[in-house]
Parts: structure tokens; C-alpha cells; sequence
């Protein structure tokens, strides 16, 4: 007697609903190991996982546990050090406007940011005219990429045009070149190393007076020059302990300069 028809028979039903329960036991107790070994947390919470054949569903059509793929860039999920996936679009590059970027997803799942053409990056793009003033022509600059006539000269602006002595690029005046574009000849003063009227001396000009005459570079007139100190001159000076005007002892102060300590008496 084979096994179908120990399976078939009515009268060894008994027989067969044993048989049947431990194929389906069987098939269970190994899905479900295999689901808590793979996917122990859905295994626990449910007790099969979404892709594992449960025995006791008769509508599955046969026993199928699988094991989801590793993830990978191109999946069209954002993985581990992934900065962007949009799967089967990773490395279509986008097309930024003018004056503008635009950023996308490479084939490493990095983002890529592109700049648009703009004024400025050295190439004629669209309705441009120029970049620099050698794309103009018949005199005109380019300004904002467009080519326009060139401006017209102003005092101030740091080329020397027709009618002025002088253009530093401002409008200030006293800083040797006035707000008019003229030059300014400063205020003679003690000190400037010109010798002005009034003047006996100054920077780089000695005293034409006898020796012992120096400049006094805040008046520019010639001085005479201070003695050199001595003990006696009434100053107390570098490496004296007084000076009371005269070179006589005992009188508290030595001829010297130290001070004089009194001998005691009764």
C-alpha cells in the first residue's frame, strides 16, 4: 500500500490526519526557525515573516521563504552614507538656467550641483553681449554684459582728464588734490623741512648761529643750548643725592652732592 493511498482512504482517516499534521508540523517548525534566524523581530512579533510560507494558510500555493537583497546605491532608497538614490534616475544630470544651479543624484549617490551659464564666467551665453570690453566695439565697454557708450569723465574718477591738474579717485579735500581737481599746496609749518620766512632753522637745516646754539624744532628758531648739568647748578640731576646750589660742606649738603649725615654732639 503506498502513501497516497494511506492518505486517500476514508476508512484510515485517523491515519491520515496524523500523517498530514506532521508534514505540516514539520514544515512549520523549519519556517519558523528560519524566520527567527533571519528575521527574528518580525518572526517574534508575528510569527512569520511577509515572504515566508505559513503550512496552515491552505491559499498559498507552496512552501517560499526568501531573504530580502542587500541594499545598494541605485535601489531608490537612501542607505549607510548614501546622500541621495533615486534608483534607475542616478547620474541623469539636470540642466540648470541661466543665472541659477541645479543639483543631482550621481551613479555614487552623491550630490552633484551644477552651475548655470552666468555674467561673468568669461563666455558669451544668450542674450550677452560681451564679457569684456574687447567683445565691444566702436568705443563702448561692456557693463553688466551688455556693450554701452563709455562714461563721461568726472573729476574723481581717478584718470587725469582734460582740465585737471590733479584726480586721486575722491572728492576730499587737504589731501593734496582738491574736491576741483586742483592741486593743493599745504600751509607752511615749523617741521615740513622747507625753510619758510620766519624760520631761523628746520628739518635738514642746521643753526647758522655761533656755536652752542641748537633748532628748536617747535619754533624752528635757534636756542642756546642748555649748560650741562653739574653738582652745584641748584637741579638734582642723574647720580646726585641733592643739590642745594652751591659746592660749600656742612652745610647738609656736600660739595658733592651727597647728603650730609651730622656728627652727634651733646
Amino acid at each position: 500500500m503506498n502513501n497516497l493511498s494511506i492518505l486517500t482512504n476514508p476508512k484510515r482517516g485517523y491515519c491520515s490526519e496524523k500523517v498530514l499534521t506532521l508534514i505540516f508540523a514539520t514544515i512549520f517548525a523549519g519556517c519558523f526557525v528560519f524566520s527567527i534566524l533571519n528575521f527574528p523581530s518580525q518572526a517574534l512579533a508575528n510569527g512569520f515573516p511577509e515572504n515566508c510560507y505559513n503550512p496552515f494558510d491552505l491559499t498559498i500555493p507552496g512552501p517560499s521563504c526568501t531573504v530580502p537583497p542587500e541594499p545598494y546605491c541605485g535601489d531608490g532608497i537612501i542607505n549607510g552614507d548614501e546622500d541621495c538614490d533615486e534608483g534607475a534616475n542616478n547620474g541623469v544630470e539636470c540642466t540648470p538656467d541661466y543665472g541659477s544651479s541645479c543639483t543631482y543624484c550621481s551613479s555614487e549617490c552623491t550630490i552633484v550641483e551644477l552651475q548655470g551659464p552666468y555674467c561673468g564666467d568669461g563666455i558669451i551665453n544668450g542674450e550677452e553681449e560681451c564679457e569684456d570690453d574687447e567683445d565691444c566695439h566702436c568705443g563702448r565697454v561692456c557693463s553688466d554684459c551688455s556693450c554701452v557708450p563709455p562714461p563721461q569723465p568726472y573729476c574723481g574718477d581717478g584718470n587725469l582728464d582734460d582740465g585737471e591738474e590733479c584726480d586721486d579717485g575722491n572728492n576730499i579735500d587737504g589731501d593734496g588734490c582738491s574736491a576741483t581737481c586742483t592741486i593743493e599746496i599745504p600751509e607752511p609749518y615749523c617741521g615740513d623741512g622747507n625753510l619758510d620766512a620766519g624760520e631761523e632753522c628746520e628739518v635738514g637745516h642746521e643753526c647758522n648761529s655761533p656755536q652752542g646754539y641748537t633748532c628748536n624744532l617747535q619754533t624752528c628758531l635757534c636756542e642756546e643750548e642748555p649748560p650741562q648739568p653739574y653738582c652745584g647748578d641748584g637741579n638734582l640731576d642723574a647720580g646726585e643725592e641733592c643739590d642745594d646750589g652751591n659746592n660749600i660742606d656742612g652745610d647738609g649738603c656736600s660739595a658733592n652732592c651727597t647728603i650730609e649725615i651730622p656728627e652727634p654732639y651733646c
